[in-house]
C-alpha cells in the first residue's frame, strides 16, 4: 500500500516521516535481511563474527506472537508475515541494468 502524500504550505508534496517507533521495528526487519545476506555471502562482513543465518531464520519461522517476534513486528508494521518471510528467506536475484524483464 503507498503511504499518503501530504502537501505543505511550500506546495511540495512530500510522505510523512516515519514515526520512531516503527522506524524501530522496521531496522528490525532490516537487520535481520542483513544478517541473512551476510550468511548467504551477498554482502561483505564488516567483523569477524558472520552470522550463519540459523538464528534468524528460526525468528522468522516462529510462530510466536509475543511483542518482538516476528509476527508481532509484521502487525504492528501491517505486513503480511508470509509474503515477509518468503521475501527474506527466499529472496529473488535483482535484475542486472538494463536487462528485459
Amino acid at each position: 500500500m503507498p503511504r499518503p502524500v501530504v502537501w505543505y504550505t511550500d506546495g511540495a508534496s512530500r510522505a510523512p516521516a516515519i514515526d520512531p517507533y516503527r522506524r524501530l521495528w522496521i531496522a528490525v526487519l532490516e537487520g535481520c535481511q542483513a544478517d541473512l545476506d551476510l550468511s548467504r555471502g551477498i554482502r561483505a562482513a564488516s567483523t569477524l563474527n558472520v552470522p550463519n543465518g540459523e538464528r534468524e531464520r528460526e525468528w522468522l519461522t516462529s510462530r510466536d506472537h509475543q511483542p518482538g517476534s516476528f509476527w508481532w513486528v509484521c502487525d504492528v508494521l501491517d505486513l503480511d508475515q508470509e509474503a515477509v518471510r518468503e521475501a527474506l528467506l527466499y529472496p529473488r536475484p535483482s535484475m542486472a541494468k538494463g536487462e528485459a524483464g
